[in-house]
């Protein structure tokens, strides 16, 4: 008797471990591209974290709202608010502005989050920058977007802001380097071996005699037009400029040769087409 019913506990819990399987098994199938969300257990985690934050003290349409908006950045979405909101705070940045700030790292990935919560500590609590908040948090966010090269686009600010601000280079005020490089650093993604080396070699060369000896903020500001067009831009904006000055050219002026030369730099690189 005994033998039998550990037989039929034996089967039994077979038949519901087969059973549990089968079901995994049918979970829908979801589309190329998409992968799986367990929205309902980042609302109700969020609904809880919310609703016991005695610091923000938020009201239960309140709770509702930032739950709902936290849950849309799929499984882990709570993590990331939170490593996010709490590095805010720290930071002295006001209640509101931490939670919307935070939320929209809810929707990206925990390496993007970890990689942007290195490099504000880098850029704005350690304070070596002297960079002002939003100067930091954008930083720190265009460079975090692509985790990967995170290490690379730090180097590539760095070197930026401090060739802004040596005085044998440019000398500029500490917050306007901020705001140059930051300009600068949206061009990080077209320069796969790092964007220092072409900006100096674009910056020395349109400030040199060989090239059209401008000032700096001229230079800067077309330094950064260049730029936008890849790694291959300084090479056609140089060739385009001596061909344009040259007898053998077109013989223009410099300012005339300055612009032949950027249209010319327009045309460094295409995207590939797609295929079908």
């Amino acid at each position: 008797m005994k033998h039998s019913l550990a037989m039929l506990l034996i089967a039994l819990c077979a038949t519901t471990a087969l059973a549990s399987e089968l079901d995994q098994e049918r979970q829908p199938k979801l589309p190329d591209g998409y992968i799986a969300c367990k929205g309902s257990e980042e609302f109700e985690k969020s609904v809880d974290y919310f609703r016991n934050n005695k610091v923000l003290s938020l009201n239960d349409k309140q709770v509702v709202t930032w739950s709902l908006k936290v849950a849309k950045g799929c499984s882990g979405a709570l993590s990331r608010f939170q490593k996010v909101f709490e590095l805010l705070t720290e930071s002295g940045v006001d209640l509101q502005k931490s939670v919307e700030m935070a939320a929209s790292f809810s929707e990206k990935s925990n390496e993007q989050t970890n990689s942007f919560v290195a490099l504000f500590k880098t850029f704005f609590l350690d304070n070596y920058f002297d960079l002002d908040f939003m100067t930091a948090f954008n930083i720190s966010v265009k460079i975090s977007e692509n985790p990967s090269r995170a290490v690379a686009g730090q180097k590539d600010f760095e070197r930026l802001y401090r060739f802004c601000t040596d005085h044998d280079k440019l000398g500029l005020p500490l917050r306007d380097c901020g705001k140059y490089s930051l300009g600068l650093i949206k061009h990080f993604d077209l320069y796969p071996e790092g964007l220092f080396p072409s900006f100096e070699k674009i910056y020395g060369f349109i400030t040199s005699k060989a090239g059209a000896s401008l000032n700096i903020k001229e230079a800067l500001e077309m330094t950064d037009e260049i730029l936008a067009f890849g790694p291959l831009a300084y090479d056609n904006f140089k060739k385009a400029y001596a061909f344009s000055l040259s007898k053998k050219g077109l013989q223009t002026s410099i300012k005339q040769s300055m612009r032949i030369a950027l249209e010319v730099s327009k045309s460094s690189m295409k995207e590939k087409e797609k295929t079908q």
